[in-house]
């Protein structure tokens, strides 16, 4: 198996040797695809360094009559069911470009 970054670089490099082993492949969707999924994990990223923003923000509100405490675990519930979403996009990509 080649390594992603390796078929970025050599694009021709690996269709022809795909050609001549008669094995038919769209490099540029197979590329596609793994820029799909690291736009999904970058957004991951984003999300989990949100929940711990917000995480954060409440361990250090100690005043129960701001009531923040309950807006910011809405908050981070709603910001793990988009992790939970973009994870379930990202390995359904990875199961189709490693199938």
């Amino acid at each position: 198996m080649l390594d992603i970054k390796f078929i970025r670089e050599n694009k021709d490099v690996v269709q022809s040797g795909a050609k001549k082993k008669h094995i038919d492949v769209d490099i540029d969707a197979l590329i596609g695809l793994d820029d799909e999924r690291l736009k999904i994990l970058k957004e991951v990223e984003e999300l989990r360094s949100e929940v711990n923003r917000v995480s954060n923000d409440i361990a250090r509100d100690q005043d129960p009559a701001l009531k923040i405490r309950d807006l910011i675990r809405g908050a981070v519930q709603k910001f793990g069911e988009n992790i939970r979403i973009a994870r379930f996009t990202r390995y359904s990509l990875s199961d189709s470009i490693s199938g």
